[in-house]
């Protein structure tokens, strides 16, 4: 059997079908529901959540939560229920920022090589355009390297 629609980010699917409360009505409120009430996208909501620290996002859980009965009930049941929520996130992976720096270093290692063997390539070309290039002289004269200039004929030596 083939998914019509497959999941959009499985990694938050804990979190966002996670049970909140159930309504008045009997029927139960899940996270995804109670962010797409707010107006926002579930996953992207949750992606942002989960990056968040714990405090400022069990701030942002606290706005999510449905008014209900009971004002001192709500206050433990909605840290406990916020504190679960939280838990049910998945947690940002570890930044090794020396790995960073140090890959930063290797690319532009590999970027000035590059440029100097692209510099030396273009000096060889040129020199190589120069070396085969005629050069005329301020009288309009061709100056012809030696060994490609034709053999005059000496002057003949007269005596007298």
């Amino acid at each position: 059997m083939s998914m019509a629609f497959p999941p959009l980010d499985p990694e938050y699917d804990a979190f966002l079908y996670a049970i909140i409360c159930s309504e008045k009505n009997g029927m139960q409120l899940t996270m995804a529901s109670a962010i797409a009430r707010s107006g926002a996208d579930p996953w992207k909501e949750a992606a942002r959540i989960s990056k968040m620290p714990k405090d400022m996002a069990l701030q942002v859980l606290a706005l999510l939560m449905p008014d209900q009965p009971g004002a001192g009930e709500k206050a433990t049941n909605g840290q406990i229920t916020m504190d679960r929520l939280f838990a049910l996130l998945p947690k940002p992976k570890p930044v090794l920022v020396i790995g960073k720096i140090e890959a930063v270093q290797a690319v532009r290692g590999k970027g000035l090589g590059i440029v100097l063997i692209l510099a030396f390539c273009a000096a060889v070309i040129f020199a190589q355009i120069l070396a085969k290039t005629p050069h005329h002289d301020a009288e309009g004269q061709t100056d012809v390297p030696a060994a490609a200039a034709p053999a005059e004929a000496a002057p003949a030596e007269t005596t007298r």
